[in-house]
């Protein structure tokens, strides 16, 4: 049993190969200190994602975020220009557009993802959801379960938001940019990121993603 979180991943390679799928990555979104993950995701993608702020424009964390059933990639909306753009980009790593992500939503309010990413035709990759999403989700709450061991979760208590932080939030949480949303808000791109240095202190959040993940999980969020 993995007691580290390079143990951690092996474990989830280990499940990849058992699936027949090309990637299967575990990801902790509000992890103590920070988010952490474990699979087998390009490490050059994780870093471009990193590196280009992908976390803020993501439909799947934002989805998984006030989801509890499975997520199939197809049914999320992918339309907007930078979010193909988005897709584009992953699958210059070699990543495919088909991805099914198991929400994990923890007993202390821990956010987590367990995503399978295959190439492969829409029918087979709809055979493979209905014949594994169950198995899917019990291998989720196993690797999250394990990664709470390593990592013990410190979930603080739910903050008092400001008026504007709430609909700062809220329009982030929307899949909107910094700019759109200081636009929609009617207030400097400067003071929105005043906004952000608060709520990321209040909420205890490592990223804006981190940010987002716990307003929704602690219902400071409508959306």
């Amino acid at each position: 049993m993995a007691d580290d979180l390079d143990g951690l991943t092996d474990t989830v390679a280990l499940a990849r190969d058992t699936l027949r799928i090309d990637h299967l990555i575990y990801h902790w979104v509000n992890a103590p200190g920070g988010q952490i993950a474990a699979g087998t995701y390009p490490a050059a993608w994780q870093a471009r994602y990193v590196e280009d702020r992908f976390d803020l424009i993501d439909p799947v964390v934002l989805a998984a975020a006030r989801s509890f059933g499975p997520l199939n990639w197809k049914d999320l909306d992918w339309s907007q220009q930078r979010l193909r753009d988005f897709l584009a980009a992953s699958a210059a790593y070699g990543l495919s557009g088909q991805g099914l992500t198991i929400p994990i939503h923890g007993p202390q309010g821990e956010f987590a993802l367990l995503t399978a990413n295959h190439d492969c035709p829409d029918d087979r990759w709809a055979a493979f959801e209905l014949a594994q999403a169950e198995h899917l989700t019990l291998i989720a709450r196993a690797l999250h379960d394990r990664a709470r061991r390593i990592l013990p979760s410190d979930r603080p208590g739910a903050p008092g938001l400001t008026r504007r932080e709430t609909e700062v939030i809220c329009e982030l949480a929307r899949g909107r940019g910094r700019a759109q949303a200081a636009r929609a808000l009617q207030i400097s791109e400067h003071t929105l990121r005043d906004h952000l240095e608060s709520l990321r202190r209040k909420l205890g959040a490592r990223s804006t993603t981190h940010a987002v993940a716990r307003a929704v999980a602690q219902g400071l969020v409508r959306l």
